[in-house]
């Protein structure tokens, strides 16, 4: 949204990765904005257009999944949160389902603290409602991993 054009490079398999190229108006080229393959399928939030979720399955036929808040600066990804979906319904009484929100700790990148630990079943009552609730909280509740 700088009135810069941008190139976004797509990759469609069981996950989608994008590439992203922002121009640099310093230098005149596109700079490609190293690890934001690691953000699959990334959405720009419409509560604040700083921040980017992304999507990704992660077993269970896509009932576990996780999904990433960040934003960029100076041409890289900064991870400010992870929520992951434990949706698996196999043997629930020892593998309890849950939505986990952790913040990250900017300072090394790599540290989650626990924030969050929601029912699953009661925030996502049919497989399908995961895209809205994902959304839906990442644009309502950012300023907590601010």
């Amino acid at each position: 949204k700088d009135s810069f054009p941008d190139i976004l490079l797509k990759y469609s398999g069981n996950t989608t990765i994008n590439f992203l190229f922002l121009f640099d108006a310093a230098s005149k080229k596109f700079k490609n904005i190293d690890g934001f393959i690691n953000f699959p399928d990334a959405i720009q939030l419409k509560e604040n257009p700083k921040y980017y979720f992304s999507y990704y399955p992660d077993g269970c036929s896509d009932l576990n999944w996780a999904s990433d808040l960040f934003f960029i600066e100076n041409f890289k990804p900064v991870k400010v949160a992870h929520m992951y979906g434990k949706g698996c319904d196999f043997n629930v009484l020892e593998n309890p389902q849950f939505i986990g929100l952790y913040k990250i700790d900017l300072n090394n990148g790599q540290t989650e603290v626990l924030l969050e630990k929601l029912h699953y079943g009661k925030s996502i009552p049919e497989n399908g409602d995961k895209w809205p609730f994902i959304e839906k909280y990442w644009n309502s509740n950012y300023r907590k991993f601010e």
